[in-house]
């Protein structure tokens, strides 16, 4: 009956969820943590997080090691507001350490909870776009991609974001299937949040408008609604630093530490981008000026870092053309100037190869034709961080969509096969 099968289809998703759950439970158990090499807390949303709970408001502890040593403006050791992690991750914690306190290990379940939603979300995107098989596979594909489970280890924003844009990919299919001025405005909100999780999604904010700008289809809203989200954190840039800050200030250095290197004839790199040799170069860059200019903030800082990253980009246009296509590489198959840095690596790589071949047939029969957000997403993303830093983990959020379009591979050819 349909009733049964109804049932039956829940049951299935369900285990889906459960297996997604106990995987990443198990390596929260099993897959060994080590605070002392600050394995937990790697970057500053949880400082961020702390603070705002003590009552010291939206701040980072200064100077910090490796991207903003603060020597350069020659000030004290303080408490100072910070625009260089996005707002809505260290905002959830924040949230989560005033109901529990500040526990990692809350931020780490509600790491495994953010996961196991994605994984619903990923069902739903792909039995929307395809069929229910897809999405089921798709689903199971993300609770086992084992790249990604151990990402639950650090308080990092991947997990959320991952979350977010996928919600953002359901809400905008929903709002072109049947176009309304609340959908619009409810994906606004999402597209708005997402590009206050990770600033590259501000371009994918830009399209979105675009693209209802061009459909005629209340383009007013979605504006209205990406522009309440943004606005405040900008104002909040622009009263704290004097200039229009429109995410994050560590995009230049970011841009830079990527392709510092093009500066010398041995410019590709078998090893990730290394923090603490990009400042040192760019810190004796600046003490060799005939007049050194002392940043005055951090917005200050990260503007030298563009500018001389631009430098270098036009002083070296096919030096720094080659870094992005060896960034690429990094990218999709951890590969480091060519060579795997690890097993990890090596074993990431043939999956991600894997799964674009199965997405190279998803797109097959049709399926660019129902896929095309998801598809464009995945470029976009691959283009994004091939141009400015190429971490491995910021790819993360983008293999749901390969998952589903992998899934709709699987699918096509077991058909083409049974036929």
């Amino acid at each position: 009956t349909v009733t049964a099968r109804l049932v039956g289809h829940r049951a299935q998703l369900v285990l889906v969820l459960l297996v997604c759950l106990a995987v990443r439970l198990a390596c929260l158990r099993f897959y060994g943590i080590d605070p002392a090499v600050d394995v937990v807390n790697p970057d500053d949303w949880d400082a961020v997080a702390t603070n705002l709970v003590r009552g010291r408001g939206y701040t980072l502890y200064a100077p910090q090691a490796g991207v903003y040593d603060w020597d350069l403006t020659r000030s004290a050791w303080a408490y100072r507001p910070t625009m260089r992690v996005p707002p809505v991750y260290p905002l959830v914690l924040a949230a989560l350490y005033g109901v529990v306190g500040v526990d990692h290990r809350a931020g780490l379940l509600a790491q495994v909870c953010f996961d196991v939603l994605t994984g619903w979300v990923v069902y739903r995107i792909g039995t929307r776009l395809f069929d229910r098989r897809v999405g089921l596979l798709a689903a199971l594909g993300w609770g086992v991609y084992l790249p990604e489970v151990t990402s639950v280890l650090r308080l990092r924003s991947e997990p959320l974001f991952t979350l977010l844009l996928c919600v953002c990919v359901w809400s905008f299919l929903a709002a072109i299937r049947r176009p309304s001025s609340p959908r619009f405005a409810l994906t606004g909100v999402l597209v708005g949040l997402a590009a206050l999780c990770r600033p590259s999604m501000v371009g994918v904010a830009a399209l979105f408008l675009l693209y209802a700008a061009m459909r005629g289809r209340a383009s007013l809203v979605p504006s209205l609604t990406v522009l309440a989200v943004l606005a405040p954190w900008m104002i909040r840039g622009t009263l704290l630093f004097g200039t229009v800050v429109p995410v994050a200030t560590n995009g230049g250095y970011s841009l830079y530490r990527s392709i510092f290197t093009i500066s010398r004839p041995d410019y590709l790199t078998h090893e990730p981008p290394d923090f603490v040799r990009a400042y040192t170069t760019f810190r004796e860059t600046l003490r060799q000026q005939p007049t050194l200019h002392v940043p005055k903030d951090e917005a200050d800082l990260d503007r030298m870092f563009r500018n001389e990253a631009w430098r270098l980009i036009r002083a070296h246009p096919f030096r720094y053309l080659h870094v992005c296509a060896d960034s690429l590489m990094r990218l999709w198959f951890r590969l480091y100037g060519g060579r795997f840095a690890g097993w990890k690596d090596t074993l990431t790589g043939v999956m991600n190869a894997g799964l674009l071949l199965l997405a190279g047939f998803g797109l097959r029969r049709g399926g660019i034709r129902q896929s095309r957000a998801l598809a464009g997403l995945i470029v976009y993303n691959s283009l994004f961080y091939a141009m400015t830093l190429a971490d491995p983990r910021y790819n993360l959020p983008i293999i749901p969509l390969v998952l589903i379009l992998s899934a709709r591979g699987v699918m096509n050819m077991f058909t083409r096969w049974h036929v």
